[in-house]
């Protein structure tokens, strides 16, 4: 079983950009979205979920870097 730990910093107001996929950014593939949403909720850390539907969320790292997790990605597709 592998963990993980999810380390957070206020954002700068400098970067007001909504985010959605539009912008540059790198994906991540996770097992499962609900808990880390959970633990973005529990931290207090903002995040869009993907106006597609599909199981996708969308934060930023504290420079504001766009992170993409999407549930169930196959990166051999």
């Amino acid at each position: 079983m592998t963990s993980s730990r999810l380390i957070t910093a206020a954002l700068s107001s400098l970067h007001p950009r909504s985010h959605g996929g539009r912008d540059r950014h790198f994906c991540i593939g996770v097992a499962d979205i609900d808990p880390l949403t959970s633990k973005l909720d529990a931290a207090g850390v903002p995040y869009t979920r993907s106006a597609s539907g599909r199981p996708a969320i969308f934060f930023r790292d504290p420079d504001a870097n766009v992170i993409e997790c999407v549930e169930g990605a196959d990166p051999w597709r």
